[in-house]
Parts: structure tokens; C-alpha cells; sequence
């Protein structure tokens, strides 16, 4: 009989806040702060993805990004990305040293 000499967990997500829920009020918040409102299940569609690339998705999904148009008055952009990143990156690292 063999015995296990270690087990390695992937913590975030799998042992500690199951579901990631915390990057994902980070997303919510941040889009809000644009004006824009999307749910928990839009911010945690592209999760594994980088996060600067995981807000692209998001700002292309078309509720979202008719949402933007009318918070902001135009269809988002590189430079809209790079603004909902930059305001993102504090609120996630936050919460994760919480």
C-alpha cells in the first residue's frame, strides 16, 4: 500500500473562497465605478484569464458593452480597458490580502 507524502492544492478558488467570489465583487465594483453594472455570473465567465484580457471579454459581451455606450457615450476602447484595469488591480489586491 502506498502512502501519500503531499498533497498540493490550488488554494485560491478551490479551498479557499470556493468560487472565487472575492476577485469577482472586485469586477462588479469596478465596472460600477464606470457606471456600468454586470452580475457575478458576467464577471465570472472568463475566469483563468488574465485579468487585463478577462475585462476585454467583458467589455465585448453586448449587454455589457451597450451598457458602457450608455454610461459613457462610446463603445469601449483600448484605452477604456486599460482605465477599468488600472482602477481594478488596487480593488483585487486588496481583497486578496484580506
Amino acid at each position: 500500500m502506498q502512502h501519500l507524502k503531499a498533497v498540493i492544492f490550488d488554494w485560491a478558488g478551490t479551498v479557499v473562497d470556493f468560487g472565487s467570489l472575492a476577485p469577482m465583487g472586485a469586477f462588479v465594483e469596478t465596472f460600477a465605478e464606470f457606471g456600468v453594472a454586470i452580475t457575478i455570473e458576467e464577471a465570472r465567465g472568463p475566469m483563468g484569464m488574465a485579468k487585463r484580457p478577462h475585462i476585454a471579454t467583458l467589455l465585448a459581451l453586448p449587454g455589457v458593452a451597450a451598457a458602457w455606450q450608455a454610461a459613457r457615450g462610446n463603445a469601449p476602447t483600448e484605452a477604456d480597458i486599460d482605465a477599468v484595469y488600472d482602477v481594478f488591480v488596487p480593488k483585487n489586491t486588496a481583497v486578496a490580502a484580506g
